[in-house]
């Protein structure tokens, strides 16, 4: 057993190492300088004299004297009460580079990329009180001289415990939402005389963090961009998976022309957005309906595939029961699928799933005996059985 937890762990670390190593060329140049890892914290007593780290808040100081052919060195230090955390990616807790305008005000100077891999999210930093992280902001090699800064692209940190941490100030990311207390932070950090250039300024512009951080009208903007290339089609394609925070019938409007991009992923995601968006607006639940019911396979297959994504509901049910009567046994079993997922809730659900009992078609009936296993998410146990 010894020998096969030592496997898993050798594997499991392969594996991150190689969610930071394609992290960091993502999709986008210097996506993620790994200087900017968050490594063990270290007490106060150990900051440079030359920092300043004011008393009872968190601050994120550059040194502009301390710089190295790659680097701006950062000190992210809590001088609070309090254990906070930070949610990061690849131990990032998202620090990016920022250049100033000719009118003064921030821009965005470093590209970002997310992880396609969970295990770049799964850990999140914990800074004690009284302690610091020493960091390397990223500065490009080449580009021009400009007024810079650092900044946390962060809205959120965590309050924990201040035994948290104490030999490991690594949390999972999940043992934080579950029991961290989530306070809002704005961390910039003080300026002075660096580099950025104009690519990674305009990389980062449409980027996912910039759709991540985009308003409704941006995200259109975003969205209706014109070109070929393979960062205005990632930019699109974010924007228009971001578009499910605008839950209106306005933003299903205008996402249905996207239905019909030239782009298949763009056409894919507009489907799952709308089929979002439906769970909070009557006009993006017909155009739903309109897609369930439509000829276009490759929408009604994504379509279809969206209502395991959604909470059980009477729409919900009501198209995965059209379904079920459709010519194609894939899609019935996906229906059944659906079906299966709140039967308990909904005992019209359970009729639906026992009127294909007559179903012959390869692979119905054993996904219907799947369905027919009450799952706990959705079918809560007897609380004299829980007990």
């Amino acid at each position: 057993m010894h020998n096969l937890r030592t496997a898993g762990c050798y594997r499991a670390s392969i594996v991150a190492a190689l969610c930071i190593s394609t992290a960091t060329h993502a999709d986008t140049p210097d996506v993620l300088y790994l200087g900017t890892r968050l490594k063990d914290p270290r007490p106060i007593e150990e900051l440079p004299e030359s920092i300043e780290a004011k008393d009872g808040i968190i601050s994120l100081i550059a040194d502009f004297s301390d710089v190295g052919p790659r680097h701006v060195t950062l000190y992210l230090v809590n001088r609070t009460s309090d254990g906070i955390a930070f949610s990061t990616q690849d131990r990032n807790p998202y620090l990016m580079l920022e250049a100033m305008r000719d009118d003064g005000t921030w821009v965005r100077a470093q590209p970002h990329g997310y992880s396609w891999c969970g295990n770049s999210y799964y850990l999140s930093s914990t800074l004690k009180p009284n302690h610091f992280f020493h960091l390397g902001g990223y500065l490009p090699q080449g580009g021009e001289k400009r007024t810079v800064r650092y900044r946390v692209y962060a809205d959120n940190a965590y309050i924990v415990d201040d035994n948290v941490g104490q030999t490991n100030s690594m949390l999972r990311a999940s043992q934080l939402r579950r029991n961290g207390k989530t306070i809002p932070i704005e961390l910039a950090s003080n300026s002075g005389t660096g580099r950025a250039t104009l690519l990674d300024i305009k990389a980062a512009r449409n980027d996912k963090l910039a759709t991540g951080h985009a308003d409704c009208d941006k995200l259109r903007k975003i969205v209706l961009q014109s070109g070929h290339s393979r960062r205005v089609s990632l930019s699109r394609l974010h924007a228009v998976r971001s578009l499910k925070r605008c839950r209106d019938g306005h933003t299903a409007a205008f996402l249905a022309p996207l239905l019909d991009d030239e782009d298949r992923a763009i056409r894919l995601a507009a489907v799952k957005t709308i089929g979002t968006i439906a769970e909070d607006s009557y006009g993006a639940e017909l155009r739903f309906k309109k897609i369930i019911e439509g000829d276009n396979r490759e929408l009604r297959d994504a379509a279809i595939e969206h209502l395991s994504d959604r909470p059980p509901s009477l729409e919900v049910l009501g198209y995965a029961t059209y379904l079920l009567a459709d010519k194609d046994p894939k899609t019935r079993i996906k229906a059944v699928r659906v079906l299966g997922r709140f039967w308990c809730r909904f005992p019209e659900a359970l009729t639906a799933i026992q009127g294909l009992a007559n179903d012959t078609a390869p692979g119905v009936q054993e996904e219907i005996e799947k369905a027919l296993i009450p799952t706990y998410e959705w079918c809560p146990l007897p609380t004299e059985q829980q007990e």
